[in-house]
């Protein structure tokens, strides 16, 4: 999960529209369930609110 956050912001950085794309769907799909059951709803919340900010 952490993997997928890191490639996440890393695809934030360039210009590829579809790793972009790849890893918002990725990031989304691992947020609400998965990120909260392993490490808790404050860290979750805390990436969703990246996720956010970053637009």
């Amino acid at each position: 999960m952490l993997a997928i956050v890191a490639l996440w912001i890393l695809a934030q950085s360039g210009e590829d529209q579809k790793a972009i794309n790849y890893t918002d769907y990725f990031l989304l799909g691992i947020l609400e369930l998965s990120l909260t059951e392993r490490f808790g709803k404050p860290i979750a919340d805390f990436i969703l609110e990246m996720y956010q900010e970053a637009g």
